[in-house]
């Protein structure tokens, strides 16, 4: 490693071409499409450990976390069985079926997630849920079909942005709707069904909004994959295709046959990008599991002791942080900086924040009320909220990450018939990270709380030691594009 791979973001060359127009329509479209599913997924995260504690899967509080990251864990690993084959499926049928049958599965598998009575008709809905989930490949390789070289910096950060705006609709919902005839008596008291199921409410709301989506994507979305728009004698979307574009510029003949899965997960150029997103799903999706329980946790035993409404309120925060900021900030650092600086960069960020939430526990220790060591001062939560909006707002300049490694995704796939097909297995090796991650980090959380390992800073010291690693993944990390351009042997 080089001073000049970490320390120096180099600009980059001017743009040799001028810049494509995004094709807004279609790109609204899909964007309205896709809001539903981070709306579904993470309006569970404010209420998911109240809801372990009513369900009584145990009787020790330091114990709540491990099963909350369970019931995460067991949605990515599911996901992991199926993510490839639904974006295999969708370079041989299309884009848009597959799109919408994994927004229904979202919607239904929501709906029963808030029916759930027992730990295990959780983990069964959170399983359907992880099945029928291979949105994001088949969304990503309609905005890579959608966009060439010159804008794809914009797009991506666009469809980042939807699921941070979901993001914050889904926590609010979540934070604030969970258990309504007990915090809203006057309005739902009357209503036997929240009494028996207090989590229904804001799973319904997940259910209508993607239910929403279908009946928007079915009439209004059009077909982005290039075979089948060939074969109803439509032109390529928007007169160009992102992936052909790079390949006629490096007089690289087009493969009109689907590579087979083999040769993409023995191809060096996808590994390379495989392994930093691998490290970086496990800091991303820890992080937002152990974030809530952090906060969630009492102070005496290594958290902030926040409830469900406030962890809510925090999460859309952090959310609106980044819907304000990545669509505009991202396209003007990739302008400047080389994109894999650049992604070093961003990076860099997690294991900063990991490292600062125990410090945020040792200011919460000594602003606590005498009389009461698990509750803060108001001078003390005054100073929490300020710390915490610092933090929230750092990791989500982090996620930034994600638009830079899409991009290295969308460069190393092989072909445009691959495109789905490379995103499936790079979404399946995330699916593999996303279900480790929660079990990990809360199980960690929970033994390093119990014994207080390294005065309680050994679940923070192991993911800054991840993120340490995933800085060297990047920095290996082989830009498809690039090497097209100049004739390099992918091998």
């Amino acid at each position: 490693m080089t001073a000049g791979d970490v320390s120096q973001l180099e600009p980059l060359l001017p743009a040799k071409r001028r810049e494509t127009p995004l094709p807004a329509l279609q790109l609204a479209i899909l964007c309205m499409v896709r809001l539903s599913e981070p709306v579904a997924y993470t309006q569970i995260f404010p209420y998911v450990n109240r809801m372990m504690e009513l369900l009584h899967v145990t009787d020790d509080p330091a114990q709540i976390g491990f099963y909350s990251g369970l019931v995460d864990s067991v949605f990515a690993l599911a996901q992991l069985t199926m993510i490839f084959q639904w974006g295999r499926l969708s370079d041989r049928i299309g884009r848009k079926p597959c799109i919408l049958m994994g927004i229904t599965g979202a919607a239904c598998s929501t709906l029963l997630f808030g029916f759930s009575s027992s730990l295990y008709t959780a983990l069964l809905a959170r399983t359907m849920a992880g099945l029928l989930s291979g949105n994001i490949a088949v969304i990503q390789s309609m905005v890579g079909e959608m966009t060439d070289e010159t804008n794809q910096a914009r797009a991506y950060p666009i469809v980042e942005l939807i699921w941070y705006m979901g993001s914050i609709v889904g926590t609010l919902v979540g934070g604030t709707l969970s258990e309504p005839a007990e915090h809203f008596p006057e309005v739902f008291g009357d209503f036997q069904l929240l009494r028996d199921y207090p989590f229904l409410l804001p799973c319904a709301i997940a259910f209508s909004m993607a239910m929403f989506g279908v009946i928007i994507g079915f009439f209004f979305l059009e077909e982005t994959l290039p075979a089948k728009r060939k074969a109803r004698g439509l032109p390529p979307f928007g007169g160009y295709d992102a992936v052909a574009t790079t390949e006629v510029q490096s007089k690289e003949p087009v493969n009109n046959n689907r590579p087979s899965v083999r040769s993409l997960i023995t191809d060096p150029v996808i590994i390379s990008v495989l392994r930093p997103y691998f490290l970086l799903s496990i800091q991303g999706t820890g992080f937002e599991v152990v974030f809530t329980l952090f906060s969630y946790t009492a102070i005496h035993l290594g958290g902030l002791s926040r409830n469900p409404a406030e962890i809510g309120i925090g999460l859309a925060a952090g959310g609106l942080i980044a819907a304000v900021t990545h669509p505009f900030l991202f396209p003007a650092l990739s302008k400047r900086f080389k994109l894999k600086s650049l992604y070093c960069a961003l990076i860099i960020i997690f294991p900063l924040s990991y490292l600062s939430l125990p410090i945020l526990n040792i200011v919460a220790r000594r602003m606590t009320d005498p009389e009461n060591e698990d509750m803060l001062t108001p001078h003390g939560r005054f100073i929490i909220w300020i710390l915490l909006g610092i933090m929230l707002f750092t990791i989500r300049m982090g996620g930034m990450a994600y638009a830079a490694n899409t991009i290295f995704v969308k460069h190393a796939a092989p072909s445009r018939e691959a495109l789905g097909s490379t995103f499936g297995i790079v979404q399946t090796v995330g699916s593999v990270s996303r279900g480790l991650a929660p079990a990990l980090v809360s199980s960690l959380f929970a033994i390093t709380a119990s014994h207080n390992l390294m005065g309680g800073w050994f679940v923070w010291l192991f993911m800054a030691g991840v993120g340490v690693v995933s800085i060297f993944a990047v920095l290996h990390a082989r830009d498809g594009a690039y090497e097209r351009e100049r004739g390099i042997p992918r091998r």
